[in-house]
């Protein structure tokens, strides 16, 4: 199975498949402990999978939230990705752009070849 990534505003979190699944349970093979919520698009819950991988932190007074990887898991590849600055998105964008212009143009153009 490969590491999970999701993104919380600009910050990266990756779990490794250790820290996802918990293996043998009632005769399975493994049980993946993540699922989601159909009925509400915008409602994430970061639940016992999440906090066993990342130490929360809750300050109510400043009403912050702090993350860190979780020093006692017994396996590796826990991370926090660092924020991606914004002339890092601008660039990652415009190359995403390039790419689906360039491949619609190559589209185009063999569509074209195929109709003459």
């Amino acid at each position: 199975m490969s590491p999970l990534s999701f993104q919380l505003g600009s910050t990266l979190y990756t779990i490794p498949p250790l820290g996802y699944i918990v293996p043998n349970v009632l005769d399975a093979k493994c049980v993946v402990q993540i699922s989601h919520i159909s009925e509400n698009n915008d409602l994430v819950i970061l639940g016992d999978t999440f906090m066993r991988n990342f130490y929360t932190t809750f300050n109510f007074r400043e009403e912050t939230i702090g993350m860190a990887v979780n020093a006692s898991a017994n396996y590796s590849g826990i991370e926090i990705g660092g924020k991606l600055s914004f002339s890092v998105v601008l660039v990652i964008c415009t190359l995403v752009l390039i790419a689906i212009l360039t491949t619609l143009y190559c589209a185009i153009k063999h569509f074209k070849k195929r109709i003459i």
